[in-house]
């Protein structure tokens, strides 16, 4: 369902995800760059889900219940929850539409300072893009 949804938007970059995330599932290789999610998924399991929310209470607490308490983020939060956050473009234009004080600091204490996900994202390596010569 997801991957035609992806399909159906008819984006190159909604077809790269739906290709990746096609890999990423049935290849039996994780690839790299749709890997982790920060949503809560039976591909991660009970164990991983459990501890990446009691990982989120007790390291951020705080900038959650800021974060819930005002509508903007809260509404930011709950816009995220529609979507799967491997979806960067998504996530993206979500993220930016409800630009706050508070979501930066949720962001940043969940995602930054804590990588409560445990994501390591290194940078692609290829293609190898020359830097432009004139401006």
């Amino acid at each position: 369902v997801q991957m035609t949804e992806l399909f159906d938007k008819q984006s190159t970059d909604e077809f790269a995800l739906a290709v990746m995330l096609f890999f990423n599932q049935f290849s039996g290789h994780k690839v790299p760059w749709v890997q982790h999610s920060i949503d809560v998924t039976w591909e991660k399991g009970p164990y991983q889900n459990a501890k990446e929310i009691y990982s989120m209470i007790s390291k951020c607490g705080p900038c959650i219940t800021k974060c819930l308490a005002d509508e903007n983020c809260k509404a930011c939060i709950d816009a995220l929850d529609q979507i799967d956050t491997r979806d960067q473009v998504s996530s993206y234009r979500t993220v930016v539409s409800y630009e706050s004080e508070l979501l930066r600091d949720f962001s940043l204490c969940i995602l930054q300072r804590n990588n409560i996900f445990e994501c390591d994202a290194t940078i692609p390596k290829v293609p190898v893009v020359e830097p432009m010569k004139v401006w």
